[in-house]
């Protein structure tokens, strides 16, 4: 760890510091894997362990018109060097994400001018589909929910 890096580090209390050692061990180590230079590696963060692959979104791009756009990539783990794999899924400006179930991930879609806010989706694999499952609450519909939690794979917590 760099010194830079040092100076950030927040040391966690006892009790998390042995759960966070279970899943790290004893000696990790902060790596760069994979950099751009545009703001490709953003949120969402999630890591799936059959596929040994980690997929994120992008913050927000520009297309050479100014329309803004978020990708979603992966990272496939298991193969050097390692490259970001851009995912063409229909997810309107792509948020936070989770592990869902049956080989696929949840989104939270911010939506755009012609698709809805909601919870996307997508599965693993190639063509990577996509569909929106719930777009509102009751009737009122979601305006750019953006983050996740999985609570023991029962809850799924979401916030706008």
């Amino acid at each position: 760890m760099s010194e830079n890096q040092k100076e950030h580090f927040v040391p966690a209390g006892p009790d998390q510091e042995s759960a966070f050692r279970e899943v790290v061990g004893s000696n990790p180590k902060l790596e760069l894997l994979l950099g751009d230079d545009q703001t490709v590696f953003h949120e969402a963060g999630i890591f799936i362990d059959s596929t040994n692959g980690l997929y994120f979104t992008s913050n927000r791009l520009s297309d050479e018109f100014g329309l803004k756009r978020i990708e979603i990539a992966k990272v496939a783990l298991d193969s050097g060097p390692l490259s970001r794999e851009v995912i063409p899924a229909d997810i309107p400006m792509a948020n936070g994400g989770v592990d869902y179930k049956n080989g696929s991930v949840l989104f939270c879609g911010q939506g755009n001018f012609f698709q809805p806010s909601g919870i996307y989706e997508m599965s693993l694999s190639p063509p990577y589909e996509s569909k929106l499952l719930i777009g509102d609450f009751y009737g009122r519909p979601f305006n750019s929910n953006g983050r996740w939690l999985c609570e023991a794979k029962r809850y799924l917590l979401f916030s706008g």
